[in-house]
């Protein structure tokens, strides 16, 4: 049935036999002007779609070459340099002549530097020494910054400082002026006399006492010479001075007739080296006092101090 209606539909659809002219067909059929003047597109090549390039049979069959492994390099251990130790820093006063002092060559003399050359040996070269006014060495000092040669011991100091052993003891006498001596009996002898005295010098326990008590008028020097001076100058009636300080100046000013020394000294005062309290480098003060009683037993010491005492007066 479908295929005879279909029959029917071609036959009535065929020009000039019924639903479609023959002008309508060739009209539908033919392209129309408009369509014919575009222009026609022309269709773009699909790019091609490249692969890995083929291998060649000998390719294939060739084995790969293996790689070796890149060994790994071994960490080079840096080398340690072994650093120098910075040097102990010791003080010294540069002005305290003949015990300490700058000679004309602008190097340390003087008995401190001696007796401490001949430790500094026999401990291996670690200290280095600086000569300073002995204000700046007490400053530095007390912030344990150095260690100062040359203090005396006193109970306010002990509470600041530890202490070496002895390194030499220092005598201390009375001066005045020729033709006015008195018999020195203690310090209640002095009631009436202005005493001159160096700044931030402590004469021992006693005398710092009187003097905080002001039991007599003092007056202070910058060094032992200043203190002459004043003497000498009736600014002061009596001065305290060591007693090897004290035959330098007289000599080398020739004002022995000028100055006369009591009857009696005040005190022998020992003389340290000192580093704040508990700041001292490690095993300063066991090598120092160690060396020191080395030198005092074999006879260095005796002989460096036998010669000081003999030169002492003189010039550098």
């Amino acid at each position: 049935m479908l295929r005879i209606l279909c029959t029917i539909f071609l036959f009535f659809s065929w020009p000039g036999h019924g639903f479609i002219g023959e002008d309508d067909y060739l009209e539908w059929n033919e392209p129309s002007e408009v369509a014919s003047e575009l222009p026609l597109k022309k269709q773009e090549a699909e790019p091609e779609i490249k692969g890995p390039p083929k291998k060649s049979e000998e390719e294939v069959k060739k084995p790969k070459a293996l790689i070796a492994p890149v060994p790994k390099k071994k960490k080079e251990k840096q080398k340690t340099v072994k650093k120098t130790p910075s040097k102990i820093i010791i003080a010294l006063p540069h002005n305290y002549a003949p015990y300490s002092y700058i000679g004309k060559d602008g190097k340390i003399k003087g008995l401190y530097i001696k007796l401490l050359n001949e430790i500094n040996m026999r401990m291996g070269d670690k200290l280095k020494f600086e000569a300073m006014t002995f204000e700046k060495g007490l400053d530095l000092s007390k912030d344990g910054i150095v260690g100062l040669v040359g203090l005396y011991k006193n109970k306010k100091r002990e509470k600041i400082y530890d202490f070496s052993e002895s390194l030499f003891s220092e005598s201390i006498a009375l001066y005045t002026r020729a033709g006015e001596e008195f018999d020195f009996d203690g310090f209640s002898t002095l009631r009436d006399k202005k005493v001159g005295i160096v700044k931030d010098y402590s004469y021992g326990d006693q005398f710092d006492k009187y003097k905080a008590r002001k039991y007599f008028p003092t007056r202070l020097g910058k060094d032992e010479n200043d203190l002459f001076d004043m003497l000498i100058q009736k600014s002061v009636d009596v001065i305290l001075c060591d007693d090897i300080i004290a035959n330098k100046i007289l000599f080398q000013r020739e004002i022995g007739g000028k100055v006369t020394k009591l009857n009696r000294l005040i005190s022998n005062m020992d003389i340290y080296i000192v580093w704040a309290k508990d700041k001292a480098p490690k095993d300063f003060f066991k090598d120092l006092n160690y060396n020191l009683a080395v030198i005092q037993t074999n006879g260095v010491y005796s002989k460096i101090l036998s010669h000081f005492i003999r030169t002492s007066f003189m010039d550098d």
